[in-house]
């Protein structure tokens, strides 16, 4: 069973604030002081205050109203989930990216560290390889000086035999 004061209290707003303040007034067991007496309701107020009623009054309607409030609890409860599955699948996908950036930086030092070591060693046997030419040039102007001297030694040798 419906609140009958709830539907007074809709029909004291169609009233006006004056009728507001005589049921509160009232209520609390006071005297209205000098309130006038609401003014009747229009033609407006009536017709949607009897639309009303008979709305309420129209089992069908009213089922029609709880139908439709079931289907849009049972459309939200849908785009709840919704929302918290496409949540969850944004905190998965943050994860994964944030591990792939993660793992893309710990390549990306270890490439680092390798590419360096290979310069220091390209570098190193590029010092050494520097080294061995100049000690082979020391070598080949020795061994020339020698050739020289072992030539001049042979044709001494020659002249002296012939």
């Amino acid at each position: 069973m419906m609140n009958m004061e709830g539907h007074f209290a809709g029909i004291r707003r169609l009233e006006g604030p004056e009728a507001e303040a005589r049921a509160r007034a009232a209520a609390n067991g006071e005297k209205p002081a000098n309130i006038d007496p609401p003014a009747p309701p229009s033609a407006s107020q009536l017709e949607g205050l009897f639309e009303l009623i008979k709305l309420v009054s129209n089992g069908q309607a009213v089922k029609r109203a709880q139908e439709a409030t079931a289907s849009h609890d049972k459309a939200k409860a849908e785009a709840d989930a919704a929302i918290d599955r496409l949540k969850q699948a944004q905190a998965e996908h943050d994860k994964a990216c944030a591990d792939r950036e993660a793992k893309l930086a710990a390549e990306r030092e270890a490439f680092e560290q390798h590419r360096n070591a290979a310069l220091t060693d390209i570098a190193d046997r590029e010092a050494e390889t520097k080294k061995l030419q100049e000690q082979a040039r020391a070598d080949a102007s020795a061994a020339s000086a020698l050739k020289a001297d072992l030539q001049r030694r042979l044709d001494l040798i020659a002249n002296a035999a012939a």
